[in-house]
């Protein structure tokens, strides 16, 4: 009796892997017809059924495996790595892939898309970018390439993000579809397609000039040997220090009218001196209210807020008030770098009794290697 019953457990346990693996087989079957069909709905509905019975499946068949290599049994082991090999097949293949894509583009249908890149290894649209250069007759050609998730947005290289010459390949225009017409603008964000695209990069001969600072964005048509004019931009508190393109090392000096282009052309940008001493600080003491006969710690902020590096710095500060004494009130810098900040500190200051009552004026100016000043006057009052 017990053989009898051990045989139908075993028997059982057979039939529910059979059930299983037929469950899983059927559910790919109705998945496959879907695509076949172009209900791609069905398709991703039953895909979804699919991985779930796997997963249960493969769940299963891991722990026959652990229980035959308790038991020593060879049979169920081998049936059960089968069982593995089987789930592991219920993938989407190329074929399906490319059948899928194909409804979902004749539908427009972006869902569609967009689960097909989530759930198959096949599908990775790609975009890449064609430049070529050209250089004493000898054209070279690159590319490069993005691949992401349809529909995604993505934000088109510039002429600086590209690295190239200027003077050899001129301005960028854009990026083509047809080598020929700009189809888009450089640094233009755009959605990435539904399949591999290739974009090719458009150059014009020509300058373009550039600032930041004064929304300067000119570009001008123009060949080897043209004259153009320059226009010197100004803004307060700043100084013009000339036109630079970093890709070529041009310079066009302050003060110069016209500039004969060089090559296919150049992007310069503006370059400016610019100081900010913007606060004064007197430690734990009030500005409007400072004792006299006392040594006040001074620190004054400064920072490089031009697009030229500052060197060999010195920072002074100075009061025409000869009652007032100030200590350490000189200080030097290598270097201030676009961008940074500088504490100009361990400074005293230290008034007489007479000052109570008094406002004075503190002078701080800074000097570069070149003898550019920068200054400014805070007012201090005692109490």
């Amino acid at each position: 009796m017990k053989k009898i019953i051990s045989f139908l457990i075993v028997s059982a346990l057979c039939i529910s892997f059979v059930f299983a693996a037929s469950s899983a087989e059927k559910l790919y079957g109705d998945f496959s017809t879907a695509i076949n069909n172009g209900d791609l709905n069905s398709a991703m509905k039953r895909y979804s059924e699919l991985e779930t019975r796997v997963a249960k499946e493969k769940s299963n068949a891991t722990s026959s495996i652990e229980k035959a290599i308790k038991k020593n049994n060879s049979e169920l082991y081998y049936s059960s790595l089968a069982d593995l090999k089987r789930l592991n097949s219920y993938t989407i293949s190329k074929e399906e892939s490319d059948a899928f894509l194909a409804t979902a583009l004749a539908n427009n249908d972006s869902t569609a898309l967009s689960w097909l890149y989530d759930n198959s290894p096949y599908y990775r649209p790609t975009l890449t970018f064609s430049v070529s250069s050209n250089s004493k007759g000898r054209v070279s050609r690159y590319t490069s390439s993005i691949s992401t998730a349809p529909g995604s947005e993505i934000t088109l290289p510039t002429g600086d993000d590209l690295n190239v010459s200027t003077i050899i390949n001129g301005q960028l225009q854009g990026w083509s579809i047809d080598k020929e017409e700009v189809t888009y603008k450089p640094g233009e964000k755009i959605v990435m397609p539904a399949t591999d695209q290739t974009l090719y990069a458009v150059f014009a001969s020509g300058v373009t000039f550039k600032d930041s600072e004064t929304g300067i964005d000119e570009f001008i048509l123009a060949n080897q040997g043209d004259e153009i004019e320059i226009t010197e931009p100004s803004k307060d508190g700043m100084i013009f220090e000339g036109w630079y393109d970093s890709a070529s090392g041009l310079y066009i000096a302050p003060g110069v009218e016209s500039w004969s282009v060089k090559g296919n052309g150049a992007s310069f940008e503006a370059l400016w001196k610019a100081l900010s001493i913007s606060t004064l600080s007197t430690g734990s003491y009030s500005v409007n209210a400072l004792p006299t006969q006392t040594q006040i710690p001074l620190t004054i902020s400064i920072e490089n807020n031009g697009s030229e590096n500052l060197e060999g710095l010195k920072f002074e500060v100075t009061t025409s008030d000869d009652s007032i004494t100030l200590i350490d009130n000189t200080a030097y810098s290598r270097i201030l770098r676009s961008g940074s900040k500088v504490n100009f500190t361990g400074i005293k200051l230290v008034a007489p009794n007479s000052a109570s009552g008094k406002t004075i004026d503190l002078d701080v100016k800074v000097t570069d290697n070149e003898g550019t000043i920068f200054s400014t006057t805070f007012n201090v009052k005692f109490k």
